[in-house]
């Protein structure tokens, strides 16, 4: 399942480093969990918990993750009924979410459809339950804490942190999200934790772990443009990644080369 932002297909180079050895055990921290698609497959941690300030986007995970039952919206009209009401029902996150283009919250309804190169239907809203399922069978998922909070509002200590927010200068979930502030607070978040965070660019005190050449999905365009993803850590985080793999006797060569 895809959406503006997803990790479903394009996530290797990032589990590389959250699944490495060194850092089993930890606990697992994720402030924008999005749909899930790297939380799924985040492995051998002591415990995990995710978060996303968007109320519809965790009632529709606490849904899945309970394994009840989700509305159906029949047709356009619903919703855009459905969009307009006010609340926070399942009823508008299944609507803005699992019946959007690309699954961008209310980013239009997309019903079966054939794709510009294909002769093939396609059902979206068929196929994000289809995930759904995969989600509530998934063992770090079902054993989450799911929180509704913004990121911001987090006090993390000694935790393995991954944070996918909304790039600078591509279509996220907020228009109004501010990244000065947000990586003055990874900042702070890495004197005493480990954090990763995918980004385009970052603030030069920021590292490039790890890279992927990915082709983003303009919503309403023809075209793709190609995009190199970076997955960054502060600088201030090598020592303790260092001292956890000397403490373990493992070996991070991959990772510690790039803060050389």
């Amino acid at each position: 399942m895809s959406y503006v932002g997803g990790k479903a297909n394009s996530a290797s180079h990032i589990l590389a480093v959250l699944n490495h050895p060194v850092f089993n055990g930890m606990h697992y921290v994720e402030p924008f969990v999005g749909y899930a698609h790297v939380l799924r497959r985040v492995i051998n941690k002591r415990s995990y918990t995710a978060s996303d300030a968007n109320p519809l986007l965790m009632l529709l995970l606490r849904a899945v993750q309970r394994g009840k039952s989700l509305p159906i919206v029949r047709d356009a009209n619903e919703y855009h009924r459905l969009k307009h009401q006010r609340g926070t029902t399942l009823a508008r996150a299944v609507a803005a979410f699992t019946y959007s283009f690309n699954g961008k919250e209310w980013g239009g309804y997309t019903p079966t459809y054939k794709g510009c190169s294909s002769t093939v239907s396609r059902n979206p809203p068929d196929e994000r339950r289809r995930y759904y399922k995969k989600l509530y069978e998934n063992d770090a998922f079902r054993s989450a804490r799911l929180t509704e909070a913004s990121y911001h509002e987090l006090k993390p200590k000694h935790k393995l942190i991954y944070c996918d927010p909304p790039y600078e200068d591509t279509t996220g979930y907020s228009s109004h999200f501010d990244h000065d502030h947000f990586w003055d607070v990874m900042r702070a978040w890495s004197r005493d934790n480990i954090v990763f965070i995918s980004e385009y660019r970052a603030p030069k005190d920021f590292v490039c772990v790890t890279s992927l050449e990915k082709n983003m999905i303009l919503p309403g365009a023809d075209y793709t443009e190609k995009r190199v993803e970076c997955l960054f850590t502060h600088k201030s985080c090598l020592p303790l990644i260092a001292e956890r793999a000397d403490y373990f006797n493992i070996k991070m060569g991959h990772i510690l080369k790039s803060f050389k």
